[in-house]
């Protein structure tokens, strides 16, 4: 019985405080109006995707980056073939506002996996673990972008 007014006492709570997630409201008070980009191509596409897609209007930035990949044995079993990988992906950017770099920082995310048999799955595994990844970076690409422009 003491368990409904805690479940309604929280909810109003939780739905009356005016929280809004930055990057669920897509009307950014900036824009990218060009994207030059360099390094590995799929990170590049999912990036440059996102980011186009989050654009809003207001100041008129350029974006520059350039994305990394590489992946790691980090332990073999027995036979000598590879168990654990480690995927680390790098994304190195730039902010430029009126011919004017403001923010240049560079993101660094790594994931630990286990080796799969099927080389098919595994391909579709790393691939799924890029587009997560390279959203995640673009979301942090658009969350800084956001604390310069205000």
């Amino acid at each position: 019985m003491i368990r409904i007014p805690i479940i309604i006492a929280s909810f109003i709570l939780l739905f009356g405080c005016g929280f809004k997630p930055i990057l669920t409201n897509k009307q950014l008070a900036y824009t990218i109006s060009e994207i030059k980009y360099s390094g590995n191509e799929k990170i590049n596409k999912y990036i440059k995707k996102n980011l186009i897609t989050s654009s809003g209007s207001g100041k008129n930035y350029n974006l520059t980056f350039n994305s990394k990949k590489n992946i790691e044995t980090l332990s073999n079993n027995q036979k000598g073939d590879p168990s654990v990988f480690q995927m680390s992906i790098s994304v190195n950017y730039s902010v430029i506002y009126e011919n004017n770099i403001i923010l240049t920082e560079n993101i660094k995310k790594n994931v630990t996996y286990n080796n799969i048999q099927d080389k098919f799955e595994l391909s579709k595994f790393e691939e799924n673990v890029v587009r997560n990844i390279s959203n995640n970076i673009s979301n942090e690409i658009l969350i800084s972008i956001s604390r310069i422009s205000k």
